[in-house]
Order: C-alpha cells, then structure tokens, then sequence
C-alpha cells in the first residue's frame, strides 16, 4: 500500500514544484521556501512517531507505523487535488514590462 501512495503521490508532487510560479511568479521562491519549511515538519516529528508506534519493534507495530505514513501522505495528495489552483492570485499583480512603455514612447515620436 506504501508503495501504490507513493507512486501516486508523484502526480501531487509534479504539480507542486510549478505551482507556485503559476499563483504568484514574482513570489515563487519565497512560496516554496515557506511551503518546504512547513513540509520538513515531518522531518522532527517522525522520530517521535516512530518511537510512539513502535515500543516492542513487532511487525504488527511496523505495520501500524506504515499505516499511518500512508494516511498522511494520502490526504495531503487528495488535499492539494481537491482545493490546489493554478490560477493567478490576486494578491500577486502581473508583472509590469518595463519595456513596454519606452517602445510605445518610440513608436509614437517616429518620424514617418
């Protein structure tokens, strides 16, 4: 089962990496930065868990300790399929060129 959640949280993962730039591309790197510290929680409190599930090391403990690893990974990838968006948010405006504005200034002072 642990192995079926993890192949089919790459589609998730696909996604997230470009996700950010598609929301809010001037604040891609900062989005990630802040989605990645968020997401290496599990990184300290996975030992605890282990520690917690498995007190005797019995097979049916690792068994439960996988259980639960697939839970959480399983509803976070539902989680993000359900309510993620690539739409532009509104709190990162588009991005002004700021050629465009001096080309426009060129083409209406040309000489004809």
């Amino acid at each position: 089962c642990l192995v079926i959640t993890t192949g089919l949280g790459a589609f998730a993962w696909a996604s997230f990496s470009v996700n950010h730039l598609d929301i809010a591309p001037q604040y891609a790197s900062a989005l990630m930065g802040l989605s990645n510290t968020f997401a290496s929680c599990t990184s300290f409190l996975s030992p605890a868990l282990v520690i917690y599930f498995i007190r005797d090391g019995s097979l049916e403990r690792w068994q439960h300790m996988f259980y639960v690893t697939m839970a959480v990974y399983l509803v976070g990838a539902l989680f993000y399929w359900i309510f993620a968006s690539g739409e532009r948010q509104p709190w990162a405006p588009a991005a002004v060129n700021p050629d465009a504005e001096s080309l426009s200034h060129l083409q209406r002072s040309r000489v004809v």
